[in-house]
């Protein structure tokens, strides 16, 4: 009898031990912990290395186990960036997540706080000891203004380069050396030694910006730093054959420091200067230098992927950016030319703050990015199956948000990206050093969404669909860009739209948009802005259900595009057109004669002369109305 009743007793018990286990093992950090503590809620540890050595410690006591790493409110310092490899993250049945507490305020930074100020001459100078440079610079939680000249806001045309003037020629390596005459010859007699300082020259949809390597007083040139760029085609580095005209600003010399809120950083002395608004005072501002390029990396490989990370309620903050030695010839979207560089046309692109490559089942729920010297989030290389949400982009030097791969892997290939969704999101004040920067960029991919969003205050494109300058098949495909709200972009450059496209991708659609107030900036001389630019190669998308209203010229505008559905669009528009095309596919320009029809399913009849612009364009129940007739419509709703 005593033995039939052990075997249940000790059967229950067995049961009741396993089911009190902990599912979800929990980690606390805070800045008052201490590295000796266990990581309880009472004794959390301190800092994010002590976390990842618990984490270690706990995956190998309690395998396949869930594990949240919680954060109290507070600043953690990256020494290092935070990397996770696929033996550090979760699994296929089990997660690791690094989530604020509640809704306390959890910032991971990659800066470092200024201290020591002495002061001469109105200015604040501190000594930045072990720093190779400083290029961006943070004051009471605002991107400070590196010292310029001209200064924002002045007249744009008192200060630009002259092509016809410039002088080009070719060393012995065949890179194009590079003499910019300049225009204010006064302007160069202020300097007897030139160091120190960069120029950057706006053209079209890229910058370029470049060490000035001497300055000659005598024939009032300025020369920069090789290689120079030189590419195939009708334009030789930043000198376009079309357009004689490039703005330009010098930026980073102590000299040029004028106006309150400017900043330079002199590297040969290591010493910043700093001059503070009236009132401003060291003790009650907070100076932060950012040190590291990178913030976050998930990192995995083709064999073993980085699976199951999450991130819920984290802040991204300071990350830095140092222009190369040689610089930056810009394309579009924060790459730039590859020769001289000994990087690919693929490499050749500006750091991010958070890279995702060969990642899956990973999310950033509620998270924000701010303060980076280049690019804020990369998706890229074999990602797949990833989750942003509601998440926050602020004040990104470069491109806010990149998804997708820089080239074509091809349909098979592990390395494609696929399945990752950016909904929900507010993405603003991007480009803030590099200017040709978009707000959110699409590469290669499939089945992608971008929805929900808000993207403004944009110096170029908001959305940028495809990578891809022709319609031959390649992997990108069946991708949605949905109600999404784009305006107040196309601020500094040209030859973009509020959404932009390039390439073949069957299946992707374009609806529900609201896109406005894409207005000419008076820093461009050249190419056009407009509501939407369905560019080079764009073929196979259905563009539908979109409004665009108070863009400086078409509402739509296509080059080089065929086999594009328009339908139950409403473009609101005066005196502009609200469609345009241009060859090779035809040359098509509807100007609104009757602006408030709604055009039951004509495409484009062959009697109103553009047959060729059929191949382009399918138009499909359209409407055409003038912007005080839609209004009045508004107001009666």
């Amino acid at each position: 009898m005593k033995s039939i009743l052990t075997f249940p007793i000790a059967l229950i018990v067995a049961i009741v031990l396993i089911s009190c286990q902990p599912r979800t093992i929990k980690i606390f950090v805070s800045p008052d912990g201490n590295r000796l503590n266990t990581g309880t809620i009472k004794l959390p540890v301190q800092t994010i290395p002590q976390a990842q050595q618990l984490i270690r410690e706990k995956k190998a006591e309690f395998p396949g186990l869930d594990i949240e790493v919680i954060f109290r409110e507070g600043v953690y310092n990256l020494q290092e960036t935070l990397v996770i490899h696929a033996d550090e993250g979760g699994g296929d049945d089990f997660s690791l997540t690094f989530k604020a507490y509640g809704d306390e305020s959890v910032v991971f930074s990659g800066g470092q706080a200024v201290h020591d100020w002495e002061f001469e001459n109105g200015l604040w100078m501190a000594q930045i000891d072990d720093v190779p440079d400083v290029q961006q610079l943070y004051v009471s939680n605002l991107r400070a203004t590196r010292a310029r000249t001209p200064n924002l806001g002045d007249d744009p045309q008192r200060w630009y380069l002259d092509s016809v003037h410039t002088v080009r020629s070719r060393d012995q390596d065949g890179f194009l050396q590079v003499d910019l005459w300049v225009r204010d010859q006064q302007f160069l007699q202020r300097f007897e030694e030139l160091s120190d300082f960069e120029i950057i020259i706006f053209k079209d949809w890229a910058t370029f910006r470049k060490q000035v390597a001497a300055c000659n007083t005598q024939n009032g040139r300025m020369i920069l730093s090789p290689p120079f760029a030189i590419f195939d085609g009708n334009y030789n580095g930043i000198m376009a054959p079309y357009v004689n005209r490039f703005t330009c600003y010098l930026e980073g010399h102590y000299d040029f420091i004028d106006l309150p809120g400017e900043w330079a950083f002199n590297k040969k002395a290591g010493t910043l200067y700093y001059k503070p608004f009236p009132g401003q005072e060291p003790e009650n501002t907070e100076v932060i230098i950012p040190l590291k390029d990178q913030l976050l990396q998930l990192s995995g490989n083709k064999d073993e992927k980085v699976k199951n990370v999450h991130f819920q309620g984290i802040s991204f903050k300071h990350a830095s950016y140092l222009l190369p030695d040689y610089g930056h010839d810009g394309r579009q979207a924060c790459f730039f030319y590859s020769k001289g560089t000994g990087l690919t046309n693929q490499e050749a692109l500006i750091e991010e703050a958070i890279l995702l490559e060969w990642a899956s089942d990973c999310s950033f729920i509620d998270c924000k990015v701010s303060h980076t010297g280049a690019n804020g989030l990369f998706v890229t290389t074999g990602s797949k199956d990833i989750k942003i949400d509601a998440m926050a982009l602020e004040d990104i030097g470069g491109n806010s948000v990149m998804i997708g791969n820089s080239y074509d892997p091809g349909n098979e290939d592990p390395a494609l990206v696929q399945r990752v969704s950016f909904s929900n999101g507010k993405v603003n004040h991007g480009g803030r050093h590099y200017q040709s920067a978009v707000g959110i960029w699409l590469g290669f991919g499939t089945d992608m969404i971008i929805s929900n969003n808000e993207v403004f205050d944009q110096p170029y494109t908001g959305i940028s669909v495809g990578w891809q300058w022709n319609p031959v098949p390649s992997s990108s495909r069946d991708n949605t860009i949905s109600d999404n709200h784009i305006y107040e972009v196309m601020k500094m450059l040209g030859d973009g739209g509020g959404i932009y496209t390039l390439g073949n991708q069957p299946g992707s659609v374009i609806r529900g948009n609201r896109i406005h107030d894409i207005l000419r900036s008076e820093l461009n001389h050249a190419s056009p802005n407009n509501g939407m630019f369905i560019d080079e190669g764009s073929k196979g998308y259905l563009v539908e259900d979109n409004l665009i209203y108070r863009v400086s010229h078409t509402c739509i505008r296509g080059h080089r595009a065929s086999g594009v559905q328009l339908s139950n669009n409403t473009f609101v528009v005066d005196e502009m057109a609200a469609i345009s095309h241009t060859p090779p596919y035809g040359n098509m320009i509807f100007a609104n004669q009757d602006s408030t029809i709604v055009w039951p399913n004509p495409g484009w009849p062959v009697e109103w002369g553009y047959p060729d612009s059929i191949t382009a364009f399918t138009m499909n129940n359209n409407r055409f109305i003038r912007y005080s007739e839609w209004e009045s419509e508004l107001k009666t709703e």
